[in-house]
C-alpha cells in the first residue's frame, strides 16, 4: 500500500523543504488521508502560510506509468482558460526516489457518492438538469483545450466546499486517462484502428467498448448515460456491469450488446422516465463521426425548457435551503 508523505512527516505534522524535494515548497501540514490505492494517495492538507486547505495528489516514484506528470500537464493547460469547472493546480514537485506531488484545490464530496445517499438512490430532475448542464460545461472547455477525457463518470465530478463558498459549482477532478486529441498546429491526431480499453465499462460508449479510437463524441455519449443514471437511478445494463476481472471482457461484450439495444428502444426509454427529452442528446453522440464536434448549444437548448417548467424549485436549489429526500440532494 502506498503511503506517500506520511513517511515524511514529523511529530508535528510539518512537511519542510528538504535537499530531495524540488521547487518552491512551502511548509504544509497533512490533516488526514483522503484516498489511497497501489501507487498513489489523496491528503487533505493546510498551507501554514494562510491556513489554507488544499489536496496533496501523490504518485509512488516506483509507479510504471506515472499518470501525474501527465495530469499535471493538463491541468497547467486548462489554467489559461476561464472556466469555473477545473481545480487549480497551486504547486508540484518530487520527493527523488519516493514520490511525486501535485497541491490543488480542495473539493468536496463526488457526484457518486451524493447519488447512492440519496435515499431514492438518484437526483431530482431538476437537479439532474443543473448537474448535466454544468457537467458538460466541464466537458466542452476541456475539449476546447485540446484534450478528450475518457473516463467520463460520476466519481470523476465533485461539488466545491461550503468553505471556499461554491458548494454549487461542480468541478471535473480527475485526467489520469485523458488524450490529447490534436496538435499544437490545432489539427486532429491520426484515428488509430485499434486502441486499449481505457474508461469504466458502465459509462463507457459503444465504440470505446469495441476498441475503437475515442473522440469528442465517446465523452459526449458516456455524459449521458451519466445523466441517465441520475434521473432513474440505475442504468439498464447495471446488472451485467461486475467488477470482476475475470469476466471482464464477457461483460464489456454484454455492456456493448445491451447499449445498441438502448439506443434503438425508445419506447423503452420512455418507459424509465417519460420526460426524458435528451433522448435526442444521445442520438447525436452516435450520429458523430470521429472528427465532429459535438453541438453544445443544441444539448443545452434541450435542457433548457425543463428549468422553464418548474422555475421556483430550480432557484431553491440555488438559494441554499435545505434539500428534501427528492429534491437536489448536493446543492444545499
Amino acid at each position: 500500500m502506498f503511503k506517500g508523505p506520511q513517511d515524511l512527516i514529523s511529530q508535528q505534522g510539518q512537511r519542510r523543504r528538504g535537499r530531495s524535494m524540488t521547487g518552491d515548497i512551502t511548509p504544509t501540514q497533512i490533516l488526514e488521508c483522503l484516498g489511497v490505492g497501489t501507487f498513489s494517495a489523496v491528503f487533505r492538507v493546510r498551507r501554514l502560510e494562510d491556513n489554507k486547505e488544499l489536496a496533496m495528489k501523490c504518485e509512488s516514484w516506483r509507479a510504471e506509468k506515472q499518470f501525474l506528470k501527465h495530469e499535471a500537464k493538463i491541468l497547467e493547460s486548462l489554467r489559461k482558460l476561464a472556466s469555473p469547472h477545473f481545480v487549480t493546480l497551486q504547486d508540484r514537485g518530487k520527493v527523488k526516489h519516493r514520490f511525486l506531488f501535485l497541491i490543488m484545490k480542495l473539493v468536496g464530496k463526488n457526484l457518486w457518492e451524493l447519488r447512492v445517499e440519496n435515499p431514492y438512490r438518484k437526483f431530482s430532475m431538476v437537479t439532474s438538469l443543473r448537474a448535466a448542464e454544468q457537467t458538460l460545461a466541464g466537458i466542452r472547455d476541456l475539449h476546447s483545450c485540446g484534450f478528450l477525457h475518457r473516463d467520463i463518470k460520476p466519481p470523476n465530478f465533485a461539488i466545491g466546499r461550503e468553505e471556499d463558498g461554491d458548494p454549487h459549482t461542480i468541478y471535473i477532478i480527475d485526467f489520469g486517462l485523458s488524450r490529447q486529441y490534436r496538435t499544437k498546429d490545432k489539427d486532429l491526431r491520426y484515428q488509430r484502428e485499434k486502441v486499449a480499453f481505457r474508461g469504466t465499462t458502465r459509462y463507457a460508449s459503444v465504440n470505446t467498448l469495441e476498441l475503437k479510437e475515442q473522440s469528442r463524441r465517446d465523452d459526449v455519449e458516456s455524459w449521458w448515460y451519466m445523466v441517465l443514471e441520475w434521473m432513474i437511478g440505475e442504468l439498464p445494463w447495471k446488472r451485467w456491469d461486475v467488477s470482476h476481472y475475470f469476466l471482464g471482457f464477457l461483460v464489456a461484450v454484454t455492456v456493448e450488446v445491451t447499449k445498441k439495444r438502448f439506443q434503438n428502444d425508445r419506447e423503452k426509454v420512455k418507459q424509465y422516465k417519460k420526460e426524458l427529452r435528451e433522448k435526442k442528446n444521445l442520438s447525436q453522440a452516435y450520429n458523430l463521426h470521429y472528427a465532429d464536434p459535438p453541438d453544445w448549444d443544441l444539448m443545452v437548448t434541450y435542457l433548457g425548457p425543463k428549468y422553464e417548467k418548474r422555475p421556483s424549485c430550480f432557484s431553491e436549489c440555488l438559494e441554499n435551503k435545505p434539500p428534501s429526500s427528492s429534491e437536489c440532494k448536493f446543492f444545499k
